[in-house]
């Protein structure tokens, strides 16, 4: 078994939602004949030691794909939220009809496919394929998405429970962001944030640059919420803050000559760049920090646009894990960076907005 697999739930969350028994052989055996199927060693061995429950280190990477494995089930007497149990089980509801249909289209058999992981936010969750079973006779691990009125998704990810284990990611040795190629460009604004978060008591600090490359606006930004720094890479074509709808263009256009015509150049030019600060938001932060914080807010698609041919803001990630960085790479449609002073933000706003024209 990997050292320090298991986490742990805080002592409040344990008096309402006490941890189930140890595994024993025989709890173990019960279980297998309730269910029909024998969990692999792999799983065993985690379950001896810790009878389900958190991970210390939730990052997952399969195939070159991210995932976050929060929590593994347990092997309990009966089915419940926190067991081990069958997609038969789980989806035993009648109102779940659609959702057993299309899983079984992709998975098989339902009894034989066994929930045993999930992540804590979004859809996914990680079961046991005993309809698909590697060379070894062993059921393959599979990522499992049921989201409401949608189809299921469903996926193999790895040929073994061991092999899952195996995607469990540590990080790299050098980080994929660079706060110094920042440097290399046209510094259009900068700034940061420095407080502390109310609830946790930590101490949070970022700092970041908005810098200009041609077509490119590239934002270097480092957070630090008192659990390890992290480091991102914004990057965005000019022509993505633009407003990108037909008809508001089109009357604007034309009231933008009438201001052209009776008020001058600078006028109209000043009209424009306000406009294009739509897609620039500056907000007050809901989050629970003193002093508070704004957020300077970066949206490449808004209410009202055309969809457009690429919409997204590429996005890099770095963040301390021990003597390692853990990478990723991500795309968005919006994201932020913070400062105390509101003004500070409204005058970065103005420094994009002016290089848009």
């Amino acid at each position: 078994m990997k050292e320090n697999f298991w986490g742990k739930m805080s002592d409040e969350y344990l008096k309402n939602n006490p941890e189930p028994p140890p595994l024993t052989d025989a709890s173990l055996a019960a279980f297998e004949q309730r269910v029909g199927l024998k969990l692999p060693k792999a799983l065993t061995d985690l379950l001896y030691v810790k009878n389900g429950g958190p991970l210390q280190n939730t990052d997952f990477r399969f195939n070159g794909k991210d995932y976050q494995v929060t929590y593994v089930k347990a092997v309990t007497f009966e089915d419940s939220y926190d067991s081990i149990r069958t997609y038969n089980s789980i989806l035993s509801d009648p109102d779940a009809e659609d959702s057993r249909v299309s899983l079984q289209k992709r998975v098989g058999d339902l009894s034989k496919l066994l929930l045993v992981a999930e992540a804590l936010d979004g859809p996914d969750a990680f079961a046991l394929n005993y309809d698909d079973l590697n060379d070894s006779g062993e059921p393959t691990a599979w990522v499992v998405a049921l989201t409401y009125g949608e189809e299921a998704k469903a996926k193999r990810i790895a040929d073994s429970f061991s092999e899952f284990l195996d995607g469990q990611y540590f990080g790299d040795e050098k980080p994929i962001v660079d706060l110094n190629e920042a440097d290399q460009y046209r510094l259009l604004a900068d700034g940061g944030y420095s407080g502390t978060h109310e609830v946790s008591g930590n101490n949070v600090e970022m700092a970041w640059k908005i810098c200009l490359d041609r077509s490119r606006i590239l934002v270097f930004q480092q957070e630090d919420w008192g659990w390890g720094k992290s480091v991102t890479r914004m990057e965005l074509k000019r022509s993505q803050l633009r407003s990108s709808s037909g008809v508001l263009d089109f009357f604007y256009s034309l009231y933008q000559r009438f201001l052209l015509h009776r008020l001058g150049k600078e006028m109209g030019a000043n009209l424009n760049q306000l406009a294009n600060t739509e897609k620039l938001r500056v907000s007050k932060y809901d989050a629970p920090l003193k002093p508070r914080c704004f957020n300077l807010t970066f949206h490449t698609h808004t209410l009202g646009d055309e969809p457009s041919a690429d919409p997204w803001i590429r996005v890099r990630t770095a963040k301390a894990f021990g003597d390692r960085w853990k990478n990723s790479e991500s795309e968005v449609w919006n994201d932020s960076v913070y400062s105390a002073r509101e003004e500070d933000l409204k005058q970065a706003r103005r420094a994009i907005a002016g290089i848009l024209l």
